[in-house]
């Protein structure tokens, strides 16, 4: 099994290169490159036999007529089937999980020592009795999460123009630092890293829906991607991946990256506006 399942597949550069290959050859051509990913990119010897079964067609016409027009792919020159693009991208799909796994336990790391410090907020907003029991994010509803939306762009609307707000400094009326301060909860509810349970949900939802292979690793490396995002933006993310069905398998962490950063930009922004409105 492939350290890196997902093999990034140029369409373009791969139709203009064949050209000259019927299907037949096409179909060898990619059989032989995807199990050489699958292989970890290790290149096959050069055996008539074994690469005629890997390519699914028999002996005789491996050798008249698919072999000769598959050569001028790869470099035969060490007795192997190498093809030097595909090492060097499986070389950079390889040191890319790596980073994220690595990013990942770190952040993770981070998290389990806020999460075991002893917190000194206060809530004001509820009030203890013998069965209240404190909720996660992660047990937190759909219509609870939509709430945080009603709750902080109604207030970022009363104050259209932020730039000319701040630098004036107008007088917050009691009623609009009422919506200041339900805004501000919200989002430090949902603006927390999540912890494992909810990192959990995520990647089921994904694996779930995809059906995605149990890859040694390929798990962990997803769930350490999402770790490092809040709870919120992370859910929004996934929604949105299973929403647009672009996907016809598990979308690559690249392009997951993609949808996670502008998420996290909108809402940090949006929780640093509150924040400097209550100042």
């Amino acid at each position: 099994m492939a350290k890196a399942p997902i093999m990034p597949f140029y369409t373009d550069a791969f139709l203009c290169d064949t050209t000259n290959l019927n299907g037949e050859q096409i179909g060898a051509y990619l059989l032989i490159l995807t199990l050489t990913w699958r292989n970890n990119g290790v290149p096959f010897p050069d055996d008539d036999v074994l690469l005629a079964k890997l390519a699914r067609v028999s002996l005789l016409r491996w050798r008249r007529y698919v072999r000769p027009e598959l050569t001028r792919y790869f470099d035969l020159s060490e007795g192997t089937w190498r093809q030097p693009k595909l090492e060097k991208t499986f070389a950079h799909v390889e040191e890319k999980i790596e980073k994220n796994s690595q990013a990942g336990k770190i952040s993770r790391a981070k998290a389990l020592e806020k999460r075991k410090a002893p917190s000194t907020d206060v809530p004001t907003d509820v009030q203890p009795t013998i069965n209240h029991k404190p909720r996660s994010i992660n047990q937190l509803t759909r219509e609870e999460k939509r709430e945080v939306e009603k709750a902080v762009e109604p207030i970022l609307s009363v104050v259209q123009d932020f730039k000319w707000f701040i630098a004036n400094a107008p007088p917050v009326s009691e009623a609009t630092r009422a919506q200041l301060v339900r805004a501000d909860r919200a989002l430090q509810r949902v603006m927390r890293l999540p912890d494992a349970a909810a990192v959990e949900t995520q990647v089921s939802k994904l694996w779930r829906h995809y059906k995605a292979p149990d890859t040694p690793g390929l798990r962990e490396d997803y769930a350490a991607l999402l770790a490092d995002y809040p709870t919120y933006v992370g859910e929004l993310a996934v929604e949105d991946v299973l929403r647009t069905r672009k996907y016809t398998n598990l979308p690559p962490m690249a392009e997951l990256i993609e949808k996670l950063d502008p998420l996290r930009r909108i809402w940090d922004d949006r929780t640093r506006r509150v924040r400097r409105l209550l100042e």
